[in-house]
């Protein structure tokens, strides 16, 4: 080898006479981070992966956003933006949430089968909070929620050792999801549907009544020129709010002298009431008359809103449903041991080359060393 400088200036042959100098050290380097990454490959706990597939329904979203996000995710620098907005929305954030795992623990009751020993001996102590915490923390770690914006479906995948319990978490998210939204979700829609259909109730009743007063008046009156007016009392509507405050009954009670007073109240209100006198009866019953008309036709109105409101209800409902269920998985996922032998051997080959020219290097230089004292 030429040695013109301090630094020798290796060519290709030189690289290669290093090689099969050091041939040994990197195949016992190669060879044993082989054999050792294929007994760690199988020490590793096989873990399955049990998958369910979601197709998000209804929504103020669901009817046209799946073909303007899938547009909209073709283009550069914006289709990562949209990740977030398609498959539901809020669905995601429901199967991740601290409370759904929650109630699927309690549900399958998880928590003696993840943390057997641990658990019995922290039950019904302090530790025990911290215990379920942890379970819980596990079980959000199993979960996995990927959105697919094109298709608009959820794949939400369970990741455990046991093959049967991963299917079982995987649906129990499922049902609990159900569960959830038909206990708990209240929308706008909704509310504006329970509104409108307590003043529809109010309505109807104000209407069948204004007709009872109609059936009423010409029962018991004659229009004639002869007594042709009438008393009419009109209620004064804060003191109407103030007698139907006095007639809560969980504020006054069963007691006798709680009925006195109500019949007090009662009375005060019958006396304080105004009468308009000198109507005649003509205006009362013209007045009648338009009163149930507008009283009936606030009635349609009230009616058509309802139905556009149950309408609203049912496409801004938060529902799903269930495309491909949780099956018991066959293969596991994990370890992958091809991939990890086969990582281990070229790192270790490349590592093995690596170090025979470090060696080489130290090697030529302490024979330089030598030669020189």
């Amino acid at each position: 080898m030429r040695e013109d400088s301090p630094l020798s200036v290796i060519d290709v042959l030189d690289y290669v006479r290093v090689l099969r100098c050091r041939w040994r050290m990197c195949a016992w380097l190669v060879g044993l981070s082989t054999i050792g990454s294929i007994v760690i490959s199988f020490l590793l706990p096989k873990v399955y992966q049990s998958e369910v597939v979601l197709l998000p329904l209804g929504g103020s979203r669901g009817n046209y956003s799946s073909s303007i996000l899938s547009a909209v995710s073709d283009l550069p620098f914006v289709g990562g933006l949209t990740q977030n907005l398609g498959g539901g929305g809020q669905l995601p954030v429901l199967l991740r949430s601290w409370s759904m795992a929650e109630r699927v623990i309690q549900r399958l009751d998880l928590i003696p089968l993840l943390y057997g020993k641990q658990w019995r001996a922290v039950q019904g102590t302090v530790g025990e909070v911290g215990v379920r915490d942890q379970v819980i923390e596990q079980v959000r770690s199993m979960i996995h929620v990927s959105e697919d914006v094109k298709s608009g479906k959820l794949v939400l995948t369970c990741e455990y050792e046991n093959p049967q319990l991963a299917a079982k978490i995987a649906e129990t998210f499922v049902e609990l999801l159900q569960d959830f939204i038909n206990e708990n979700t209240f929308s706008l829609a909704k509310r504006n549907r329970r509104f409108i259909e307590k003043q529809l109730a109010m309505n109807r009743k104000e209407f069948l009544e204004s007709g009872k007063a109609l059936n009423t008046f010409y029962k018991d009156r004659r229009i004639s020129s002869v007594e042709s007016t009438v008393d009419v009392t009109i209620e004064r509507a804060d003191e109407s709010e103030a007698v139907e405050r006095n007639f809560d009954p969980i504020k006054l009670g069963t007691q006798l002298a709680t009925i006195e007073q109500k019949k007090n109240a009662v009375q005060q209100f019958l006396s304080d009431a105004e009468v308009v006198r000198g109507i005649p009866q003509q205006v009362y019953l013209q007045y009648l008359t338009i009163q149930r008309e507008l009283l009936g036709k606030m009635t349609a109105l009230l009616t058509q809103q309802y139905e556009l409101a149950r309408i609203d209800e049912a496409k801004d409902e938060l529902s799903f449903q269930v495309v491909d269920p949780a099956r018991v998985p066959v293969r596991a996922i994990r370890p992958k041991r091809r991939v990890i032998v086969l990582s281990a051997f070229v790192s270790a080959f490349v590592a093995s080359i690596g170090l025979a020219f470090i060696v080489e290097y130290f090697s030529r230089h302490r024979s330089r060393s030598g030669s020189a004292v």
